[in-house]
């Protein structure tokens, strides 16, 4: 195209050199985002709050992962122009069960955005004024400095740890009040570690909140059950955790996925984990999908479930039946195939 053509076009269009080359650049981006071998399919926008969940699916390309002991680890991530992120977006890539926040984003040339994602390594919960249980993904380090993290004389032992924890900055962070107490522990049970903010930095890092929490005693309204500190039950019931987001269901079992015609009972556990990978005290449920339902010998202890087949069924062999554990509102589950063999 001729210098005096291009120009005619230009000014038909109504755009400067500029603009032509940033659209040309925008257009390359996508024709170009997928095919790049950094491009993750298995990316989604998470929100945080009251039910957190999966919500918009992106399309990033992720390159240049690091990890250091002072920021954990980190990568970059660039989104096309119509994907814009802002500080404090929180995502979760469901290939690995992983969740990160965005702590540095820049538009570039009006092309792309150039992001930098922490990943997060901790599930924040609380309890708000409506007695809502709030669970934010963030990013926990330790920020004990110039002592061991204990105090102590002949008389008494005090902890004095600190740990400085990144949320987005949003309407339930920002209300935050100071000796809020969470559970800073992946096991509840063993390990009930429990923090009391003392700081809530809010103007330093635009769109993110940084909260500083002190170790403290535990009190009898510490809930461990629920990982919730000064815990006032609501309407559900205590032993009711499938409000809770987060939870997921796990089948363990031992050996492989069979069970021997007219051989032992085969049993198989569920156990539910919350997004800190802590193992939650509640009870699920055992379905089995199948044709031959009658021929099964099946007894379900709580979480535990035993199954056997009579020998009188040999042409059950090769036949499989699908068994599935889950909370008590069948929205998160666990699901395996058991094969029926000949015993040998």
């Amino acid at each position: 195209m001729s210098l005096y053509l291009m120009k005619k076009r230009m000014e038909q269009s109504g755009m400067t050199a500029r603009d032509e080359m940033i659209s040309d650049a925008i257009l390359t981006e996508k024709i170009e985002n997928k095919r790049d071998p950094s491009y993750c399919d298995t990316f989604f926008l998470w929100i945080n709050g009251r039910k957190p969940k999966d919500s918009t699916k992106i399309h990033p390309r992720l390159y240049n992962r690091k990890w250091s002991s002072a920021n954990g680890h980190t990568m970059k991530m660039k989104t096309l122009i119509t994907e814009p992120v802002k500080l404090g977006d929180t995502f979760h890539n469901t290939k690995d069960n992983t969740w990160w926040i965005c702590t540095e984003t820049d538009c570039i040339d009006n092309i792309n955005y150039i992001s930098k994602l922490t990943e997060c390594n901790y599930c924040l919960r609380w309890q708000d004024n409506n007695l809502d249980i709030i669970e934010y993904m963030c990013f926990d380090q330790n920020s004990t400095q110039y002592n061991s993290g204990v105090t102590e004389n002949k008389n008494y032992t005090i902890t004095s740890s600190q740990h400085m924890i990144t949320l987005p900055l949003s309407i339930d962070t920002v209300c935050l009040p100071y000796d809020k107490k969470f559970f800073l522990t992946y096991d509840y049970k063993n390990n009930p570690f429990v923090y009391k903010l003392t700081q809530n930095d809010m103007t330093s890092f635009k769109g993110l909140c940084k909260i500083t929490v002190t170790q403290t005693e535990k009190s009898d309204k510490d809930n461990i059950k629920l990982g919730i500190c000064d815990y006032t039950a609501s309407s559900l019931e205590d032993n009711d955790l499938t409000h809770i987001s987060g939870i997921t269901p796990k089948i363990i079992y031992k050996g492989k996925p069979v069970i021997k015609l007219g051989g032992n009972f085969k049993t198989i556990s569920g156990i539910f984990t919350d997004c800190n990978g802590s193992i939650l005290n509640t009870i699920g449920m055992w379905t089995i999908k199948c044709n031959f339902m009658d021929s099964l010998i099946v007894i379900i202890n709580d979480n535990q479930i035993r199954i056997k087949v009579s020998d009188l069924y040999n042409d059950l062999i090769g036949k499989s039946f699908d068994l599935i554990f889950s909370d008590k509102t069948k929205n998160t589950f666990d699901k395996m195939t058991i094969t029926v063999e000949n015993y040998t």
